[in-house]
C-alpha cells in the first residue's frame, strides 16, 4: 500500500489550508510507503512551501527501480504530524498489529488523531464497515479522515467502491465533505507516475470519456472533517436513511469555482430550520439562470 503523487498533493493543500494542527497526530490503516519518484516528491513539497526539507533526509529512495521504499512518516513530520502511528497486520514500520475485520477496542486511541488515512487497506477487509468504524473512532472531533480507495477496473482486493458509499458515510455521521474527486494513473514506466497521474472532478459523464486502454487504475478520493464525538453509526440509502436517521444525505451543488477540482455538498435534513430539497433546486435554479441566462429560455 502506498501513497501516490495525486495524494500528495491533496494532503498537502489540505495542509496549506490549515486543517492540520502543530504538533498533531496521524494514525494510518496500512503501513503506507511513498510511491513516486524523489523528484516528483521533491517538487511538490517546495511547490507548497513546506519548510525544513532536506534531500538526504529522504534518501536512499530507490522506489522506481523496485528497491527501498520511504515510508510516509517521514513526510508526515515535515507538515508538523509530529506523531505517527499505523495499522497493519504484518507489525512492520511498528504498527499496530490489529485485525481490522474486528473492532479495534483500544479506547487510549479514541478521539486522538488529527488525520486518519486509508490509502487503499479498507477495500482487503472483508468486514468492509470495520475499518470505517475504526477510523472514525480514531479521528478527534474536528479532524480529517482521508480516503483512497479503487473505483471501477485494476482492483486487487475484494471490494470497489462508489461515490454513493462514502457521501452516505459522510451524512449518516455528519461529516464535512472537504473534497472529492477521482484519481486516474496512466499505463507508464514507473519512473513517469507523476506525470501520468491525475486528480479528475467528480463527475461520471468525465469518467466516461477516458480511453480505458490507456488507463491503470482509478480511485476515489475523499477528505472528512469530522464534527462531533458521537458514535459511528452505519448509513442507508435515499428514503431508508431519512427513515432511521431523519437525514436526506447530500445535495450536489457546484456553485462555487474552487481552487481543486471538487463539488460542493449541500446537507439537506428533514428539520423546519434547514435547507428543503425544493428550496435547494430554487437556489440553483436562480443562481444558474443569473450566470448562465443563455441555457434558459426567454
Amino acid at each position: 500500500m502506498g501513497i501516490c503523487m495525486p495524494v500528495v498533493d491533496t494532503i498537502l493543500g489540505l495542509w496549506k489550508e490549515g486543517h492540520f494542527p502543530e504538533h498533531g497526530k496521524v494514525l494510518e490503516l496500512g503501513s503506507q510507503q511513498l510511491l513516486h519518484t524523489l523528484n516528483d516528491f521533491e517538487r511538490a513539497v517546495t511547490s507548497y512551501g513546506v519548510e525544513g526539507y532536506r534531500r538526504e533526509d529522504f534518501e536512499p529512495w530507490e522506489w522506481e527501480t523496485r528497491g527501498k521504499c520511504v515510508y510516509a512518516d517521514k513526510f508526515y513530520k515535515l507538515l508538523g504530524l509530529d506523531e505517527y502511528m499505523c495499522f497493519d497486520i504484518n507489525g512492520e514500520n511498528n504498527a499496530i498489529a490489529h485485525d481490522l475485520n474486528f473492532p479495534f477496542e483500544d479506547r487510549s486511541h479514541w478521539n486522538k488523531y488529527d488525520l486518519v488515512t486509508d490509502f487503499g487497506c479498507a477495500e482487503h477487509i472483508f468486514n468492509v464497515s470495520e475499518p470505517f468504524r475504526t477510523m472514525h473512532n480514531v479521528c478527534r472531533p474536528g479532524g480529517v479522515i482521508l480516503n483512497h480507495q479503487a473505483m471501477l477496473n485494476n482492483t486487487n482486493g475484494y471490494y470497489i467502491f462508489d461515490p454513493a458509499f462514502y457521501e452516505d458515510i459522510a451524512a449518516a455521521n455528519g461529516y464535512e465533505i472537504l473534497f472529492s474527486g477521482i484519481t486516474v494513473h496512466g499505463k507508464c514506466a514507473m519512473k513517469d507516475t507523476g506525470r501520468f497521474s491525475w486528480i479528475l472532478p467528480m463527475s461520471h459523464e468525465l469518467i466516461e470519456t477516458l480511453e480505458w486502454t490507456k488507463i491503470e487504475s482509478t480511485a476515489l478520493l475523499y477528505a472528512f472533517k469530522k464534527k462531533n464525538d458521537a458514535e459511528f453509526v452505519i448509513p442507508y440509502q435515499e428514503k431508508l436513511m431519512c427513515h432511521k436517521y431523519q437525514n436526506l444525505g447530500y445535495k450536489i451543488a457546484c456553485l462555487t469555482n474552487y481552487k481543486r477540482p471538487t463539488r460542493t455538498y449541500v446537507p439537506v435534513i428533514e428539520r423546519n430550520d434547514d435547507i428543503s430539497s425544493r428550496e435547494f433546486k430554487r437556489v440553483c435554479r436562480a443562481y444558474f439562470k443569473k450566470k448562465l441566462p443563455f441555457l434558459f429560455k426567454r
